[in-house]
């Protein structure tokens, strides 16, 4: 969660400089370990669909992204509490 977290702050430039090579970095960590949510992986969605943060425009990683089911991601995230 804290690396979906991180993404965002870097994607929207909270707190830091806005910096979409880095949000990429920190969605891409949370998609391997299992962890990216539906909010994160929109976002990293975007960046596939834009070519932000030095991704190549991918029209169809971006529409797997947001086509993907995040619920169980989110429902193990909420059991650690």
């Amino acid at each position: 969660p804290a690396q979906c977290t991180l993404g965002d702050l870097y994607f929207e430039g909270r707190g830091v400089e806005r910096n979409f090579e880095t949000a990429v970095r920190w969605y891409t960590a949370a998609r391997q370990s299992g962890q990216l949510t539906a909010e994160a992986a929109s976002r990293l969605a975007e960046c596939y669909l834009e070519g932000l943060g030095s991704l190549t425009a991918d029209p169809d990683a971006a529409a797997k992204l947001r086509q993907a089911n995040y619920t169980a991601n989110e429902t193990a995230l909420l059991n650690l509490i």
